[in-house]
């Protein structure tokens, strides 16, 4: 990506942060995410631009992804599919099968849909998987929106690594995701679950 771009990403980063209250999060429209991930501009699938900001839903994904397990969902294709289009960034090594990734994984535990509070906080790590799979496929802004929005939820919910509060969400993707996304470079565990 070019400086200008990189210099239009920053900004919409900063915008982001400063102007988004977490009460808004969540919403249809997902008119602040949006926004951030236009700021790429993404011009093809699997331009710079479209990796780099598939590279953002991939970490913000990993963000939440370890609820899953902690959980005791059964099936690991949330982590899989994250794993998979990391793969595509990364190495552009190409899933075998798009179709099953970008399908969000039931969160079952032994043997049963899980249908009690813990709902609330695995439907959007499997979701939040799903839609980085289905932005890497369409590079619709509306799907990554979606991951940033699904993520939000979950941390919401509970799901975060510490037993202090996590670092706003909304400043973790501006502050810790945005640049390092822009570099495609790997999170350390501290920035990951800061």
């Amino acid at each position: 990506m070019d400086k200008d771009t990189i210099e239009l990403v920053l900004a919409a980063a900063e915008s982001y942060v400063a102007t988004l209250d977490d009460d808004e999060m969540g919403y249809e429209d997902f008119e602040a995410e949006t926004q951030l991930i236009d700021a790429f501009g993404i011009q093809e699938i699997g331009d710079d631009a479209h990796r780099c900001a598939t590279w953002l839903c991939v970490l913000a994904s990993q963000k939440v992804l370890y609820g899953w397990a902690a959980l005791e969902c059964e099936s690991d294709l949330p982590s899989q599919t994250i794993e998979a289009v990391s793969k595509w960034v990364q190495e552009g090594i190409q899933p075998r099968d798009w179709q099953l990734l970008t399908t969000p994984a039931q969160a079952r535990r032994k043997g049963r849909v899980i249908m009690d509070c813990d709902t609330c906080r695995a439907e959007p790590i499997a979701s939040a998987a799903a839609q980085t799979a289905r932005f890497a496929r369409t590079a619709a802004s509306k799907d990554a929106a979606e991951v940033l929005c699904d993520v939000f939820s979950a941390i919401s919910e509970g799901v975060y690594w510490s037993e202090r509060d996590p670092m706003d969400f909304q400043k973790w993707v501006g502050t810790v995701a945005i640049p390092a996304a822009l570099e495609l470079r790997r999170l350390s565990e501290a920035e990951l679950y800061s």
